[in-house]
């Protein structure tokens, strides 16, 4: 019986197989340290729960269980909870785009926290003193200023690594504990802070947010949705665009490549005739 000989493949067949094996390789590259660093994030805290449940009786397993039960309904566990999810994300999807960029060049930026902070104590003071300001002026200046005042308070960092060597680590922990005090003390202030002393400012008036999603759906497609379950605004839109701003910035421009060569080596970064600010 005669055995059929294997066709060899085309050169589309071998072209395409060699893509999909370098996207896969892609791929798996980028999802693999997030996906690792969830999984041991998840391991280091079922320690800590086995270490520090008070009631030795019940079953250990049994509490981990429910304790990550709890943070996964509680997190997505109905459309509400997703939107409220999506609006504490929001701001950490801008803060953590702030850490990327200074980690492709080769530093640590430990101070986001206190550079969040910075940004949005600013906004709440703009958004509380200037309350007779039309929403189309006062939000953009919210949102110009608290841009500026985080960047201000990074370029500090910056300014001592590229005036003394100060190394980024050390500057960006003692500027956030700064940045945590100034901001609440501005917090416990009888200016901005809540009634009943509940540790955060007066609620924003209207005209110094965004407007929710929800209303823009209701008005596009007809549907009756409550803003107040679904909390969620368009800012959410503008972190998902800047994700995008930032991979383009550092994978499809000459910036982004400088970036990328002196944090791997800066040495040849300024052999290669990049400019490079050193002490």
């Amino acid at each position: 019986m005669a055995v059929p000989l294997k066709q060899p493949e085309t050169k589309e067949q071998r072209s395409a197989a060699s893509l999909l094996a370098q996207w896969t390789r892609k791929v798996g590259a980028a999802l693999g340290g997030p996906i690792l660093a969830v999984l041991f994030a998840l391991i280091a805290g079922a320690i800590v729960i086995l270490i520090t449940w008070p009631d030795k009786t019940v079953d250990p397993f049994r509490n981990i269980y429910n304790a990550y039960t709890t943070l996964f309904t509680g997190s997505f566990g109905s459309p509400t909870k997703i939107s409220n999810t999506l609006v504490v994300v929001t701001p950490l999807i801008f803060t953590s785009l702030s850490v990327a960029i200074a980690f492709r060049a080769g530093l640590f930026n430990i101070g986001a926290a206190g550079q969040l902070a910075v940004g949005a104590m600013t906004a709440d003071v703009i958004g509380l003193t200037y309350t007779s300001w039309p929403s189309w002026l006062l939000v953009p200046t919210m949102l110009l200023a608290s841009i500026l005042a985080g960047a201000v308070w990074g370029g500090i960092v910056g300014f001592l690594k590229a005036w003394r060597g100060a190394h980024e680590v050390v500057t960006t922990i003692m500027l956030n504990w700064i940045a945590f005090y100034v901001t609440d003390y501005l917090i416990s202030s009888p200016r901005f802070t809540a009634p009943l002393g509940v540790g955060e400012t007066n609620a924003l008036p209207d005209n110094a947010t965004l407007p929710p999603m929800v209303n823009y759906i209701n008005q596009f497609f007809g549907t009756q949705l409550n803003p107040f379950l679904y909390r969620v605004d368009i800012s959410i839109l503008f972190a998902l665009i800047a994700i995008v701003i930032y991979w383009f910035i550092t994978s499809r421009t000459t910036f982004g490549y400088e970036i990328r060569v002196i944090g791997q080596n800066p040495k040849a970064a300024h052999y290669a005739g990049i400019p490079i600010l050193s002490p």
